[in-house]
């Protein structure tokens, strides 16, 4: 993912939430900060609205547009996810075309 940001992002989404205010113009409607909580800590998620994400599992790519991505500075669960998808991925208007 780094390789597709803006040089001004990469603190942002390196853990730095308050540089926020340092995105670009183009960005900045974009960017989120996601409250979250797990078992051993709490903290802030950087997160942006994203033009299409898919997603492949179970034997099916599933594509939707406009969903919040949520990046996860520090791997959580034994280090399977780098981040998290908002509640919206599975909704009707959302969706584009499985396949």
């Amino acid at each position: 993912m780094k390789n597709s940001l803006p040089e001004e992002l990469l603190p942002f989404f390196s853990g730095d939430v308050t540089k926020i205010e340092s995105a670009p113009p183009e960005w900045a409607g974009r960017l989120r900060v996601i409250p979250a909580r797990t078992v051993a800590d709490a903290g802030l998620l950087p997160a942006f609205r994203c033009d299409e994400v898919a997603v492949r599992g179970a034997g099916r790519t599933y594509i939707t547009r406009g969903a919040v991505v949520a990046v996860c500075v520090n791997r959580f669960t034994g280090g399977a996810y780098r981040g998290l998808i908002g509640d919206g991925f599975f909704n009707e208007e959302m969706k584009g075309k499985g396949t």
